[in-house]
């Protein structure tokens, strides 16, 4: 009965950490997603970005957030990035993109875009933070996700500041299968 009363009380005080609204880095990657989504719709970025972004990187700065999105590019030396920047409130300050060239052997994902795989799987940590006490460790301490591909569908790596790593699964669309540490 301790046990439980403790991993509630755990849960309840990281709760109310977030009641005031504190974007985590994590938050940060979602709104990357829509971001990611809103530049190639506008016709800012090339379109492979959606299929090919393998890695996302998140900073916390004094100012907010840095993330920077890397996909392959022809040039295998040299991949194509996407860096925006945030405040902190989350709002999307400034985006920037070096397209060095198409990857010759993409698309990396099919089904869901790399847009869609960051949202959901950002989700599956942000907005279920009152349900364990991992997920707000994950929120807080991400540095980085990987994407792969996967027969199955999708496996979302979520890389710590402390060396875990937290794996979502995902089937081709991006529900959620599995996840965990």
């Amino acid at each position: 009965m301790k046990k439980v009363f403790v991993s509630v009380a755990v849960v309840l005080a990281s709760v109310a950490a977030f009641a005031g609204k504190v974007i985590t880095p994590m938050h940060v990657v979602e709104k990357s997603s829509y971001q990611l989504a809103g530049l190639v719709s506008k016709g800012k970025i090339d379109a492979s970005y959606l299929t090919d972004v393998t890695t996302v990187e998140v900073t916390q700065e004094s100012g907010g957030f840095r993330v920077k999105m890397y996909s392959p590019s022809a040039d295998e030396s040299n991949p194509n990035t996407l860096e925006m920047t945030f405040d902190q409130a989350g709002k999307a300050t400034s985006a920037s993109a070096n397209f060095v060239s198409r990857f010759p052997h993409g698309p990396l994902l099919d089904g869901a875009n790399a847009a869609t795989i960051l949202d959901l799987g950002a989700e599956a940590i942000v907005d279920h933070l009152s349900e364990s006490a991992d997920n707000v460790v994950v929120a807080q301490s991400v540095q980085s996700v990987e994407i792969q591909k996967e027969a199955t569908g999708v496996l979302f790596l979520v890389n710590l500041n402390n060396g875990q790593t937290y794996s979502i699964h995902m089937d081709q669309d991006g529900k959620v299968i599995s996840q965990g540490f």
